[in-house]
């Protein structure tokens, strides 16, 4: 059973603000005048991460009869180094004790949510995405000038990546918790991977995509399908029949 307060991750979908447009006025005040670059929230909870600028934020808005509230805070920019002043996304891990924070600037980290302190670190020029996988692992994707290079860590094993492939061509990464799976898209595939007993990345399958990725594409697993956004519209692969759809 899941505690009542774990946060899971969830993209927050547009209409969130429309049912709690107080929301938008929480993110205007913290964001610098901006909406936050990323937000997930767990719908049945009431709480969304949220992190732009410097700052990675946890709101709860749906207190009975309350505005809003932010519950949790943390600031990039003092807590490390200046890496951390482009946040674009923040994921809740661990079941909510951990949360993993990209930046923009190269780099990526994980916090311990109780005391605010940094667990892991590491700078990967051009990041785009990051993922934990089980058993201690993380996995990044990073782009620059058409080169994509896919890098595994290990927490307990350093800064540096023990392992990393440019062959695959990897433009988006997404992590299924709920099936243990590792999809990544690039070079007109879909595939799925795994981690192997010698600290690789190993192809299980793979799949050609309907359509061209668009430039900054990104993927993200919702109940039985992986969403996958394309040039056009965004793809959907329903991870049951391993079969595309598309989705305006």
């Amino acid at each position: 059973m899941k505690k009542k307060n774990a946060i899971i991750p969830y993209y927050c979908p547009s209409r969130l603000f429309r049912r709690n447009p107080s929301l938008l006025l929480v993110f205007f005040l913290i964001f610098s005048g901006s909406i936050a670059h990323t937000a997930r929230a767990q719908k049945s909870v009431g709480k969304l991460i949220a992190g732009g600028d410097e700052q990675v934020i946890i709101v709860d808005y749906k207190a009975p009869n309350l505005p809003p509230k932010v519950v949790w805070t943390w600031n990039g920019a003092e807590e490390t180094s200046n890496k951390f002043s482009k946040i674009v996304d923040c994921k809740s891990i661990n079941n909510g004790k951990r949360i993993l924070v990209i930046s923009g600037n190269g780099a990526f980290a994980i916090l311990n949510r109780l005391n605010k302190q940094v667990v892991f670190q590491s700078e990967v020029p051009h990041l785009k995405s990051a993922e934990q996988l089980p058993k201690g692992y993380v996995m990044t994707i990073s782009t620059q000038a058409g080169q994509y290079t896919t890098n595994l860590f290990h927490l307990h094993k350093g800064p540096q990546p023990i392992y990393s492939d440019s062959t695959l061509r990897a433009e988006a990464l997404a992590w299924d918790e709920l099936r243990k799976q590792i999809w990544v898209a690039g070079d007109q595939k879909l595939r799925q991977l795994k981690v192997t007993k010698h600290n690789k990345l190993e192809i299980q399958k793979e799949w050609k995509l309907p359509v061209p990725l668009e430039e900054n594409s990104e993927m993200v697993t919702e109940g039985d399908y992986l969403y996958i956004k394309g040039k056009q519209n965004t793809m959907a692969f329903n991870l049951d029949t391993f079969s595309f759809s598309d989705q305006s």
